[in-house]
């Protein structure tokens, strides 16, 4: 039997965890979890790892320095990783929540494509250390891939602030991204300023007695991303409980059930 299937611990890497979060990233976070459970560093609620850059290299020997950075920076981003510099050391934690949405995996359309390509990049990281020929890889396909990664963090985000912000004032909360909503926010993302105004709506929400269901209807996370003039006229204060206009209450749906668009 070949020594190099044998001779040391293997990496664990869950299929549907790659395919949620990247390739690289479910790798880097499998293996913080592991040393988590096995730490008795604990602080802000939370167990943590300490590790140097130097550290986290033979912790990966076929990923380049670099590329152990860009994992991490990505995690970050997406707030699934947790890092804190307290001198000398640096701390990892993982922020569980950000991984899953009511408990179930978000995964974005096409994600197996994702997938292989990070699986790639992996083996020409592992060949650049045995001074072998990298493999093709497609530029075109890297962009795809970066693209629905940044559309999935952003998808995750929406999803958790509206569910926090739903259970806080008995509205609707989000139980499955479905295709059809994901149409719906990445037309809305293409306005850079969506995202404010998405903060701005939900502050604006709690103006209104009626967005509330104080007329039977209540607003919802579809109608809001519906269009692009529906979270306008929300951030606008139209349906503030001062401005109760017949005109644009009657502009308004009298019932609304998700999936009718």
């Amino acid at each position: 039997m070949n020594k190099l299937l044998l001779n040391e611990a293997p990496l664990i890497i869950l299929p549907t965890l790659a395919c949620a979060i990247g390739l690289n990233e479910a790798i880097f976070i499998q293996q913080l979890y592991y040393w988590l459970e096995k730490s008795s560093v604990y602080f802000d609620n939370r167990k943590w790892v300490y590790k140097s850059l130097k550290e986290w290299e033979n912790e990966f020997p076929f990923w380049s320095k670099s590329t152990i950075k860009r994992v991490i920076s990505s995690l970050k981003k997406s707030e699934i990783l947790i890092v804190k510099k307290i001198y000398p050391n640096t701390f990892y934690s993982i922020n569980t929540e950000n991984i899953e949405v009511q408990n179930k995996p978000l995964v974005v359309q096409n994600e197996p494509l994702k997938a292989q390509s990070e699986l790639s990049k992996s083996q020409n990281e592992l060949r650049k250390v045995q001074n072998e020929p990298p493999l093709i890889y497609d530029e075109n396909q890297r962009d795809y891939t970066e693209t629905t990664k940044r559309l999935h963090r952003d998808y995750t985000l929406f999803v958790r602030e509206w569910n926090e912000f739903a259970s806080q004032n008995s509205l609707s909360k989000i139980t499955s991204l479905t295709d059809t909503r994901k149409k719906k926010l990445e037309a809305r993302l293409k306005n850079s300023e969506f995202k404010e105004l998405f903060k701005n709506a939900l502050i604006e929400i709690k103006k209104s007695k009626y967005l509330l269901g104080a007329k039977g209807w209540k607003i919802s996370f579809d109608w809001l991303i519906q269009n692009s003039e529906n979270i306008l006229k929300v951030v606008e204060g139209n349906y503030r409980d001062h401005s109760y206009l017949t005109s644009t209450l009657n502009n308004l749906p009298k019932s609304y059930a998700v999936g009718e668009w």
